[in-house]
């Protein structure tokens, strides 16, 4: 028994049971457990609802009503509360729930358009054109050869089904993170167009300043500047400055349902501020506790990203910072953490994977599918636990690289130079 129970932590250890066969068989299982999930869910139900009666895609029907509203001419009451009730109410019946809106008002610009056609042919729309994105933002982060394998581990992490179960926007969020981070080096205005269309979900921005200062790329700054103005102006000349104003009125009552009373249920948010929260600390420590950690995240940042570390590390570093650095972002938010995976699994396959690595992988990579009935079952922040445990393992391999990197520059300014070929062949003895 005990030899038994010494190799299965070798093999643990070692990451020998995750072999490519093993790894494609599990990716290719995980899609099809999506897959027919969906499938049953949509014809165990009725029309736009599933067989309990819930909304299909429940957090899209905020969306979708939201964009209802504002088409008939009322955008204000999209940031009412009891308004807002009622509205979804009266669309999806009773037993359908409500889910408040808390985003800003150019968010309209998208929930508009879509609230033009039917609930269902919505969310389609709404899931496949923001995955396809998503994916493609996560490809474009692998060399040609393993882009397949990239696309593969981005379409099975777990987070894609919580967000496509959800109807959320998780998807549309990674792909424009993930697009502005791989092109700020290469392609500074579109990074700084991609990270001005985040500032619909701005507690993910952050980081967004602290890029560009370390990145000092005046045309990604200026085009992030530029960028964010357009939607600004495109919502006031649609809904007029009314909605701006009722959405400042309402982030009292968000900042009370969502940070203090805990409507949304701790267990859901995976922050550190939600993390303190659900093991039972009051608002004050974990709001302390999430300013601190949040700091500690940007100097790190802002120390790899000036050193010498390999781009792939500088890269995968950003994503578990932007959700560590926010006290407010839930399971299906986690579609962030795959780019980082990627990145990372791309490195250490170059590099070598060291003891434990693998797994800890592999662990990471689980976790948003467990996350939230660990927190119900008990009170344990695993989504939070996990973030940190990616963030420091990134670090820790970005300060090796950035070291080896000193070591071979200072030895190639230190050794005597070659005497220079000559062009007339040695003579024989």
């Amino acid at each position: 028994m005990f030899w038994h129970s010494k190799s299965l932590i070798d093999a643990i250890a070692s990451g020998a049971w995750a072999t490519r066969e093993r790894l494609c068989v599990y990716a290719a299982l995980l899609i099809g457990a999506y897959v027919l999930a969906a499938v049953a869910l949509v014809l165990t139900g009725g029309g736009i609802t599933d067989h309990s009666g819930r909304l299909i895609g429940a957090d899209f029907g905020m969306i979708w009503s939201a964009g209802r509203t504002a088409l008939a001419g009322r955008a204000e009451e999209v940031f009412s509360l009891a308004a807002q009730e009622i509205a979804q109410r009266d669309m999806f019946g009773e037993a359908a729930g409500f889910t408040p809106w808390h985003y800003p008002p150019t968010f309209l610009l998208i929930a508009a358009p879509l609230a033009a056609l039917p609930y269902i042919a919505a969310l389609a729309i709404w899931q496949g054109v923001t995955f396809s994105a998503y994916l493609v933002a996560v490809r474009a982060g692998a060399p040609r050869e393993a882009g397949a394998w990239a696309l593969l581990l981005g379409a099975s992490f777990p987070a894609v089904f919580i967000n496509a179960a959800h109807g959320q926007n998780g998807f549309l969020t990674a792909a424009l993170m993930t697009g502005g981070v791989l092109l700020l080096t290469t392609r500074p205005v579109a990074a700084g167009v991609l990270f001005a269309l985040l500032s619909y979900k701005p507690q993910f921005c952050v980081l967004i300043p602290v890029l560009l200062l370390v990145q000092r790329d005046w045309r990604a700054i200026a085009a992030t500047i530029v960028s964010g103005c357009v939607p600004l102006a495109t919502t006031y000349a649609l809904f007029g400055i009314g909605v701006f104003q009722a959405f400042l009125a309402s982030l009292p009552d968000a900042k009370r349902l969502t940070m203090e009373t805990g409507a949304t249920g701790w267990e859901k948010i995976q922050s550190v501020f939600g993390g303190v929260r659900l093991m039972g600390g009051g608002y004050e420590l974990a709001m302390l506790t999430q300013v601190v950690v949040a700091l500690l995240v940007i100097a790190a940042i802002v120390f790899v990203w000036r050193s010498q570390a390999d781009a792939r590390l500088k890269q995968a570093l950003v994503f578990p910072g932007v959700l560590l650095t926010t006290p407010y972002c839930l399971d299906y938010d986690m579609v962030l953490l795959a780019p980082a995976l990627v990145l990372l699994a791309l490195h250490a396959a170059n590099r070598g994977f060291e003891r434990w690595e693998i797994s800890l992988l592999a662990g990471i990579f689980v976790t948003p599918i467990i996350a939230r009935l660990v927190g119900a079952a008990v009170h344990l922040p695993l989504g939070a636990l996990a973030m940190l445990a990616l963030f420091a393992w990134t670090l820790r391999r970005a300060q090796t690289d950035a070291r080896e990197a000193r070591i071979q520059t200072s030895n190639l300014r230190t050794s005597p130079a070659r005497p220079p070929l000559s062009a007339t062949p040695p003579l024989s003895p």
